[in-house]
């Protein structure tokens, strides 16, 4: 399992690079700390790709933290929308 939560944690990486190359500004900045976050969650947390039951009592911080991490993409894209 770690082996894969390594390559997606990489793949949300290469997506924080994107999102600063690709959208200059304020939108370029929430987007990368948004998947800078999720990929630090996927890497830290593997269980989090897992499938099946999980015990969510215990995963409510990462859980928290990757609906901020959520929160923080789709307002990157709120704000690159606005400014066009």
């Amino acid at each position: 399992m770690q082996r894969h939560s390594s390559w997606t944690a990489l793949a949300c990486a290469v997506l924080a690079f994107a999102s600063l190359q690709k959208f200059p500004g304020l939108s370029g900045m929430l987007g990368s700390a948004g998947w800078i976050v999720i990929a630090y969650l996927v890497y830290r947390h593997p269980a989090l790709l897992a499938a099946g039951e999980k015990p969510w009592r215990q995963w409510r911080g990462p859980l928290i933290a990757l609906g901020a991490a959520l929160l923080l993409v789709i307002g990157s894209v709120v704000i690159w929308s606005l400014g066009r």
